[in-house]
């Protein structure tokens, strides 16, 4: 069955509408209610979905809290994931390559970004080319021809994968977890990373 799909609205309203007759019909083909959730950035764009849904007879609640994208680290996971699954986005690997629970030295990621830009090389080429980083100045060539390993083995594991064992790979083996268990937020940041997953 199709987990995540991706679908452009000309309105909100229309989203709203379609989004309802989605569950609507999860629901009338045998899904609990309460197995399903729909994740907001914003809990104000729950509220107009929530009065289409309940016009359509459909069981709902609002549920707002503490919002789990506001966490740094959980947005740093959701970009990395995102760029997984599109390594076209090159805006996205330059700000990546300097989270710090990759460990990548700083002043390697800025003399990469700097020697790319001005040889119109894609970064995600020049991680994995040895004399190319040389010319770069990079001192740490090995550990970025490791990350751009790494960043193949995640596009292969997102389609030979569920998205559990998916999730559990990246966060697992990019670093960010043990990141977190260090960082001093780590029981939070976990939580919010769990309500997540489980909605």
């Amino acid at each position: 069955s199709e987990m995540l799909f991706y679908h452009v609205f000309d309105s909100e309203d229309a989203e709203d509408y379609a989004i309802a007759t989605y569950v609507k019909g999860k629901i009338e083909q045998g899904a609990q209610p309460g197995d399903i959730a729909v994740l907001f950035r914003y809990n104000r764009d729950g509220e107009e979905l929530l009065r289409v849904m309940q016009r359509l007879g459909i069981p709902a609640r609002l549920e707002a809290g503490e919002n789990v994208f506001d966490d740094v680290s959980i947005q740093q996971a959701l970009l990395f994931i995102e760029y997984i699954v599109d390594t076209r986005r090159e805006d996205l690997l330059a700000n990546i390559l300097q989270y710090d629970w990759l460990e990548l030295p700083s002043l390697d990621v800025l003399k990469i970004l700097s020697h790319a830009g001005r040889s119109h090389i894609d970064i995600l080429q020049l991680l994995g080319d040895e004399a190319e980083l040389g010319r770069a100045g990079v001192a740490s060539a090995d550990q970025f021809i490791a990350f751009q390993k790494r960043i193949a083995d995640f596009r292969a594991a997102a389609v030979n994968e569920t998205l559990q064992e998916f999730l559990h790979r990246v966060f697992e083996e990019s670093g960010w977890l043990q990141f977190v268990l260090r960082n001093y937020d780590r029981v939070s940041c976990l939580q919010k990373m769990t309500r997540l997953l489980q909605e």
